[in-house]
């Protein structure tokens, strides 16, 4: 037994004081009927998955390759066009059933002939699409087990040589406007490898943002050890090597000098070429180029 004498003031509450406890529950009662997302509430546009990764993508000609991509996916597979109900039927589907409908989708592609390249597009946008919905709780599966197809690498891309672009060119009629049209837009594919897309969206803008940023650019100069690195290079023919600008600098220290002299009383005036360096002689030799001196 406890020494501790019993008090009885620690007896149970009383009638009256049941009425503070009640006011509690009641509160807590209130708080937990209260409605939640009251600021946050997901909307009806929200329930449209693909508008909603869509509009998360910035780029538009990607923004449009998904679209429809995506579109042809669900075509394909339920015989109509995407709607809500569907795409949340795909999203919500068990992992095994989702890889068993991409994979006869896939197959589906390949019967009519896809190249690689296509197929593997298609199917890294409805990846993208469950990667998406997973992030959103909508979805509970992955695509990894779906593997995209091997592509096969081209043999030759060298693509056009220069002489036969440049005879393409030179039958352009540059005295019309549709010619200088044609030239421009020929030399900007071969000169710059752009693409076909990539040309058609070029505007003035695109001019005139690189003349700027062309006359912003400080060129940048070799420093002394670069320069005496550059020196130290050598050919097959032990010369030293040599850039077009350094070359022709070169080929610039060959003079004419006017020798005037005077034999027995007699005043003689003749010109005198300087003789090349072996450099420069094998650069004369491939100009085609011969130097006449006159003793």
């Amino acid at each position: 037994m406890s020494d501790t004498p019993y008090s009885p003031r620690r007896a149970s509450p009383k009638a009256n004081d049941d009425t503070g406890f009640d006011d509690a529950v009641e509160s807590l009662k209130k708080s937990l009927l209260a409605p939640i997302e009251r600021y946050f509430a997901a909307t009806e546009d929200e329930q449209d998955v693909i508008a909603l990764m869509l509009a998360n993508i910035r780029a538009p000609s990607t923004r449009r390759e998904y679209q429809k991509d995506l579109r042809k996916f669900f075509v394909a597979m339920t015989g109509i066009e995407p709607n809500v109900d569907s795409v949340l039927e795909f999203l919500h589907l068990t992992e095994k059933r989702a890889v068993a409908v991409v994979l006869k989708y896939k197959a589906k592609l390949l019967a009519i002939g896809l190249k690689e390249a296509t197929v593997n597009r298609r199917l890294s946008s409805i990846k993208s699409l469950v990667k998406f919905a997973r992030k959103l709780g909508v979805c509970s599966y992955t695509l990894e087990d779906v593997e995209l197809e091997k592509v096969k690498a081209y043999r030759d891309t060298t693509g056009v040589d220069a002489q036969s672009i440049n005879s393409v060119i030179q039958l352009i009629e540059r005295s019309t406007v549709h010619g200088q049209r044609d030239y421009a837009l020929l030399r900007l594919l071969w000169e710059n490898l752009l693409r076909r897309n990539e040309v058609s969206q070029l505007n003035i803008d695109d001019w005139e943002q690189a003349i700027n940023k062309q006359e912003s650019i400080v060129k940048a100069s070799q420093s002394d050890s670069a320069k005496a690195k550059a020196r130290k290079k050598r050919t097959l023919d032990d010369l030293p090597v040599h850039s077009f600008q350094t070359l022709l600098a070169d080929l610039g220290t060959i003079a004419k000098n006017k020798i005037e002299s005077t034999v027995k009383g007699a005043n003689f005036i003749f010109d005198k070429i300087t003789e090349p360096t072996p450099l420069q002689q094998k650069a004369l030799d491939l100009l085609g180029v011969s130097l006449i001196c006159t003793q």
